[in-house]
C-alpha cells in the first residue's frame, strides 16, 4: 500500500495470478497543490517608496517581511497582494487580489492556497 497523501515519487508493483506470475510497475508523481507559484507586491506605492518582500520568494517559504528601501517619509498607502498556485487550477487562492493599506492597523496579511482535500499552506506577510 502506499499514502498517496504525501508528495514524491512512489513506484507501485502490480501482480496478477498466473503461472509465471506477470507484474508490472507503475511511477507515480504526487504533486502538492498548496504550493503557491508565485508572490508579488504592485502599486503606485511599490515604487514611490521602493517596496519589495524579503527574503525572495521560493514556494516553500512561508514567512515574508514588507521592506522600504527608500528613506522618502511615507503616507498611507495601497498596495495590490498577487499570487498564483504552483499548480495553475487545483488550488484556490485566498488573499490574491487583495488590496492592503498601511493604515489600516492590519500588520500581517495572510494568503493561502488550498487544494481541497486538508493540504492548506500559510504565507504571511508582515507589514510595516
Amino acid at each position: 500500500t502506499h499514502d498517496f497523501r504525501t508528495t514524491g515519487t512512489k513506484t507501485v508493483t502490480i501482480t496478477a495470478g498466473g503461472n509465471p506470475t506477470p507484474s508490472a510497475s507503475v511511477t507515480v508523481t504526487v504533486k502538492d497543490f498548496s504550493l503557491l507559484g508565485s508572490l508579488s507586491i504592485s502599486g503606485k506605492a511599490v515604487s514611490d517608496y521602493n517596496l519589495y518582500l524579503t527574503p525572495a520568494f521560493s514556494p516553500t517559504t512561508t514567512s515574508y517581511t514588507l521592506i522600504q528601501g527608500s528613506s522618502h517619509a511615507m503616507s498611507n498607502f495601497t498596495i495590490t497582494i498577487n499570487a498564483a498556485a504552483a499548480e495553475s487550477g487545483h488550488a484556490a487562492v485566498s488573499g490574491a487580489g487583495s488590496n492592503w493599506n498601511n493604515g489600516s492597523g492590519i500588520r500581517q496579511i495572510t494568503v493561502t492556497p488550498d487544494a481541497g482535500y486538508g493540504a492548506a499552506r500559510t504565507y504571511t506577510i508582515n507589514g510595516l
